[in-house]
């Protein structure tokens, strides 16, 4: 190979090197608050966790995440949120098993959840919030 190629060869890994270490950069992010969001965050979840009926607290608990969301720069709904950030949400499936029970709560005139059912999504979204502040 002549010198030429050599040089290019490395040019292009360089140039590699540095969109890598970009989206390494953009992704972490992509999950973390910075401090004025965190404490806008943080503020909201401590209003939160003063409801003492656990379905407005999981209500509350909902609308918390969508803040954080869209602190990170999300857009939308908190569905189309859930969608775009994917991966970076811990447990995904599990959150969004949580939204919809808040759906249910929002939508539904005369839902009867067990207790159980929604301190565990009051919980899902408690980790997410936190894992979006650390």
């Amino acid at each position: 190979m002549s010198m030429w190629n050599w040089i290019v060869l490395a040019v292009l890994a360089a140039l590699a090197l540095l969109l890598w270490g970009w989206h390494l950069k953009r992704s972490w992010n992509r999950t973390r608050l910075n401090s004025s969001a965190r404490k806008r965050v943080l503020e909201q979840w401590a209003l939160v966790q003063s409801e003492g009926e656990p379905h407005r607290k999981l209500l509350g608990a909902d609308a918390v995440l969508d803040v954080a969301l869209a602190g990170l720069g999300y857009q939308g709904t908190l569905g189309e949120k859930l969608k775009r950030a994917g991966s970076f949400v811990p447990d995904l499936n599990e959150v969004w098993r949580a939204h919809k029970i808040r759906n249910r709560i929002a939508h539904e005139a005369g839902i009867q959840l067990s207790e159980r059912e929604v301190q565990e999504a009051i919980r899902v979204l408690e980790k997410t919030i936190h894992h979006f502040c650390r």
